[in-house]
């Protein structure tokens, strides 16, 4: 199991997540001898945004601290604003032994994940994250005959309005740093970029900010100046930025948009991984469907199109678990009807006759 020392530097953190090809790992704190929650890629956000390069000022007028010198447990010292209060994933614990009935309504919500802990060491063993679910759901369907499928498998979006929502875009000409400065200001995990006719063409994702923080650890051969195609809006600052090697960065983040994808796409398939631009369904497509997209192709959202292309809605892991735990719940056998003369239907009358009595 990935942990990450409550003592170690950000940059270090950041390293450990890119090594491991994983978006966040729980943080230990010997001192308090717990955990303090998750640091994940919506930290390297929160981080970035913080600088000149997303923020908007030039890098003579932001003061830094190097990462190397700034630590994780700095990231949950809430005054430090080092992070975005609304996209902190909940740290919520499970036992080993809890059923998968209990742990999907978690997932349902804002957790994303759920650390299972052993209670005689204290320590995770296992992480159980929205695509685990997904994935284990694949597998099922893929092992079963249609006719053993549940009846939900077969609904759409069209026909419940699952994940048709307006979708935050930005166009393929803007620069990298207003797609992560939309993903924070919208509180969502990825934008959609469309083409000059709205068109979708691909998305960025938080989990692109990887891609910065590799360029962040290279030597930076230059500090130029970039001025952000709009305004920054306005938000509270913390004190701590990516260290001064991260301006050189800056050409990552001032690539256009389609540029920017293209070059995720050639970091992760040098690392022997696979990265489509974008996952896309039409409103008509089953839940069957779309949870198939989503476990081969390892996005975690699909991105619902009209007949033009055009973005009309996401369907993301976390909807998909918001079915399922829907599902469980309504399956939930009612609770047991007490016979005559048995114990509860006396304790309901010696209630009953309590409340008579008073």
């Amino acid at each position: 199991m990935i942990e990450i020392d409550s003592e170690m530097s950000i940059s270090d953190a950041f390293g450990v997540l890119i090594t491991h090809n994983v978006l966040c790992a729980p943080v230990w704190d010997a001192q308090q001898g717990g955990y303090l929650g998750f640091f994940d890629v919506d930290d390297a956000l929160n981080i970035a945004y913080d600088i000149d390069l997303l923020g908007g000022q030039s890098a003579e007028a932001v003061p830094r601290l190097k990462t190397s010198a700034v630590k994780v447990l700095d990231v949950f010292v809430k005054s430090n604003m080092i992070r975005n209060p609304e996209m902190d994933a909940p740290w919520i614990a499970v036992g080993p032994n809890v059923p998968m009935s209990e742990v999907l309504p978690i997932l349902a919500s804002r957790a994303r994940r759920v650390p299972v802990v052993d209670p005689a060491s204290g320590k995770v063993v296992k992480l159980l994250s929205q695509m685990d679910v997904v994935r284990h759901l694949h597998s099922t369907i893929q092992m079963s005959r249609p006719d053993e499928l549940p009846a939900f498998l077969a609904a759409t979006s069209a026909s419940t309005g699952m994940g048709l929502q307006p979708v935050v875009v930005v166009t393929e000409d803007h620069e990298a740093r207003d797609a992560f400065r939309a993903i924070i200001d919208h509180h969502v995990s990825a934008v959609g970029v469309v083409d000059e006719e709205g068109k979708l063409a691909a998305c960025i994702s938080n989990k692109d900010g990887q891609v910065v923080t590799m360029a962040a650890q290279a030597p930076a051969k230059a500090k130029p100046v970039v001025a952000p195609m709009m305004a920054a809006p306005s938000r509270a600052r913390g004190r701590f930025s990516i260290a001064s090697a991260t301006v050189g960065s800056a050409s990552l983040f001032s690539m256009p948009c389609l540029m920017f994808v293209n070059e995720v796409r050639k970091r992760t398939e040098q690392g022997g991984r696979t990265h489509a631009a974008v996952v896309t369904a039409h409103a008509e497509s089953t839940l069957k469907e779309i949870v198939d997209k989503l476990a081969t192709t390892h996005h975690h959202r699909v991105f619902l199109v009209d007949l033009e292309h055009k973005p009309i809605g996401v369907v993301s892991v976390s909807d998909v678990c918001a079915v399922l735990a829907d599902n469980v719940r309504e399956k939930k056998a009612p609770p047991p009807v007490p016979k005559r003369g048995g114990a509860p239907v006396a304790a309901a009358a010696e209630a009953a006759a309590a409340d008579t009595a008073q």
